[in-house]
Formats: structure tokens, sequence, C-alpha cells
């Protein structure tokens, strides 16, 4: 399993793991070639897209031992900076299953083994009840949404929390005029991502933690 170190935006206590932009993305993603900020990190750093690839296959053995040297380290996981839970079958998109199935099997061997987990969140365009039974194997899992119709299915397909990609752009450097809550169609009064708003100088993921330990619903601005 190819992991990295966090970034500026999630900070350096967290690590990484991603799988190729496109390749493993919902088709139908709104994103795609349309300002995807994966797309442009792929592009600017050929070997991101390079390493995603490697993550494409895993057994669950690789997950588990990522898993602990995350746990040792104390770190938590982002899942899929890039990328998402499919893969490509007969020109059309689904379920990876065997991927899918390699992270539930690791982490429920973690959790029997040492009784407890790092931190490991994800944003998923996958609507699937696969997917958001990932919360039941202690992941806490985001549908990344844009709409009422992409919030009603990944409601149906049992995801608890979302993630709401705004058409707001944001600033260089944080849009700290902007109100630190908004009131979204069906998901009602939501925080907005605090670095977005602040600037990643002041916060970052894992000083923030509100994704990470899944305290609730999130706005995100156009980045």
């Amino acid at each position: 399993m190819k992991t990295a170190k966090g970034n500026d935006k999630l900070g350096k206590s967290v690590t990484v793991m991603s799988r190729p932009v496109g390749n493993s993305c919902p088709t139908e993603c709104f994103f795609l070639g349309n300002g995807c900020y994966a797309e442009k990190t792929e592009r600017r750093f050929g070997n991101a897209r390079v390493a995603g690839f490697t993550n494409m296959e895993l057994e669950w053995g690789s997950i588990g031992t990522a898993i602990k040297i995350a746990y040792d380290s104390g770190r938590s996981i982002r899942i899929h900076e890039r990328g998402d839970f499919l893969t490509e079958k007969d020109d059309r998109k689904v379920i990876d299953w065997n991927y899918l199935n390699a992270w539930k099997k690791a982490l429920k061997w973690f959790k029997d083994e040492y009784g407890v987990l790092p931190d490991i969140w994800v944003y998923s365009h996958a609507y699937f009840k696969a997917v958001s039974d990932l919360a039941n194997f202690g992941v806490k899992v985001y549908a990344s949404v844009h709409n009422n119709d992409h919030i009603r299915k990944a409601k149906k397909a049992g995801f608890k929390l979302f993630a709401f990609c705004t058409t707001i752009k944001k600033k260089k450097g944080g849009s700290k005029d902007h109100k630190k809550r908004i009131d979204l169609p069906v998901l009602g009064n939501t925080l907005v991502c605090p670095e977005q708003i602040m600037g990643r100088k002041r916060v970052t993921c894992d000083t923030c933690k509100w994704c990470i330990t899944g305290k609730g619903n999130v706005a995100f601005l156009e980045h």
C-alpha cells in the first residue's frame, strides 16, 4: 500500500492514501474534467498518479500494516485524498469489491487485535450501501454531494455524514470574510471548512479535527 504524509492543508500528522482520479471515480462526478483539484494535482505531479495506481489492487494485510504504522505514529488516516472506491469493468464503473472488502477486513482485524483504531475518514462520490457501511468498521464516511439529488441518493444508500461542495470560490489564502456557517437545503445549518476560511497557516485538518472525528456535516468552497 502506497501512502504519503499529509500536505499543508491536511497537516503533517495525517497519513494519506490515494487512487488514480477518474479510473476509480464515478463517471458522473461533476468535477471530473471540470476543475477537480485532484486532477490538477495529478497533472502537476506525475508520480502522484503512478502511486495511485499502486493502490488499485491491495491485499488486506498491506492495508492492516499501513493502519498499524499510522496508529503507532499517532497519525490519523485520510482515505482517498484522490480517487474513490470504484473500478473499471467492461467500459463501466462498478464497486471495487476486492478493494473495499480488503479495507473492511483490515479494519476489523486491527480493531479485534488492538481494541482501537486511529481516526480514519473519507469523502466519497460513490453512493452505495457497501461504501457507507464502512462507518460500521470505524471510518467517518462522508458523502461528497453537490445538490439535493445527490443528498437523496446518498441518504438512501445509508450515508449519515455529508460534505456539500458549494459553487462559492475560495479566495487565495482563505475566505476570511465568509460566514463560518451557511444554511443549506436539506442539510440545514452547516459548518464551512475552517481551513478554507482562515487559511492553512492558521488551521489544518489535523488541528480542526471536525471531519477527522466525524463531528458533523461540512461545506466546502470551490477550490
